[in-house]
């Protein structure tokens, strides 16, 4: 099965210099080439005035260094298995789970399993 990722209104991000697209079709594996080639655990791949996109990824037993960013977040697990603590709470989750992160709030993945793989969209709204 193939994902693509479509987003429409992006601006994409190439070289340091900002295209503007009306649609733009996102295949994962070649989000996960780039990530891959540059050696990184975060690559974001749209920026536009109310919204960031990119992949996260953790490899297992690795350790989360996050910490509480002034803006609403959402994690969609693309692949891998964690425990993820939001606030006094812990939870399981997995491929599909979709997590909700208020702005200022302590959150990490821990206990993982397997690499993990995450879609993150930063609100750039102001709260």
């Amino acid at each position: 099965m193939r994902l693509f990722l479509v987003i429409s209104l992006a601006w994409i991000m190439s070289d340091s210099q900002a295209q503007s697209s009306a649609e733009t079709v996102y295949p994962l594996d070649s989000l996960v080439s780039a990530m891959d080639a540059s050696g990184n655990s975060w690559l974001p791949f749209i920026t536009v005035p109310t919204l960031q996109t990119g992949l996260y990824r953790l490899a297992r037993d690795s350790e989360d260094r996050q910490s509480p960013y002034d803006r609403d977040e959402v994690y969609v697990v693309l692949e891998g298995v964690a425990r993820m603590q939001l606030g006094d709470s812990e939870y399981s989750v997995g491929p599909r789970d979709t997590i909700f992160v208020k702005a200022g709030a302590e959150h990490r993945f821990f206990a993982i399993e397997e690499d993990l793989l995450l879609l993150v969209f930063f609100s750039e709204a102001s709260p």
